[in-house]
């Protein structure tokens, strides 16, 4: 089971970074971080969904779209001087991956027409390639009913 990012409470420092993976192993009990390169290019987020996807050469990568992004900026601060509350960053609509062996990020620059952006939507691999991504909250709150097929293969 992996875990990327997301957000442990309300606060801006409690938005969870790009930059490693969690890996639990439910039969050994054990929780393992691994660090990842290339996540300066990859916004921190929440609210995102994640397929894991095997190339054809065997690799093993988690794919990334959407999600809230957030960056923590001197905005966040309240009048007491702590970090404040985080609102809702911007939706996202972008395509990201972890190379999980090579524990690095690469941003996707599909071609074709993209999804809009949103977060909480749900997505799963299909025919060995294809990231589905359905549904999810839009930009004004309503829930979308628009299905996205992205392959990955292609990354279009």
């Amino acid at each position: 089971v992996y875990t990327l990012g997301g957000r442990t409470g309300r606060l801006s420092s409690e938005v969870v970074s790009s930059n490693s993976l969690e890996e639990f192993d439910p039969r050994g009990r054990s929780v393992r971080t691994q660090l990842l390169s290339g996540w300066q290019n990859v916004s921190a987020r929440a609210g995102h969904t994640m397929v894991e996807w095997v190339d054809g050469s065997g690799r093993r990568h988690l794919v990334v779209f959407g999600g809230a992004g957030y960056q923590a900026t001197s905005e966040d601060a309240d009048s007491t001087g702590g970090a404040g509350e985080v609102p809702s960053g911007p939706l996202l609509a972008d395509v990201a991956s972890v190379d999980v062996l090579e524990a690095e990020w690469s941003m996707h620059n599909n071609t074709g027409a993209g999804p809009s952006p949103r977060k909480f939507a749900s997505a799963a691999v299909w025919r060995g390639d294809v990231m589905l991504v359905y549904g999810g909250l839009t930009n004004d709150g309503s829930a979308s009913s628009e299905l996205w097929a992205y392959n990955l293969t292609s990354r279009r």
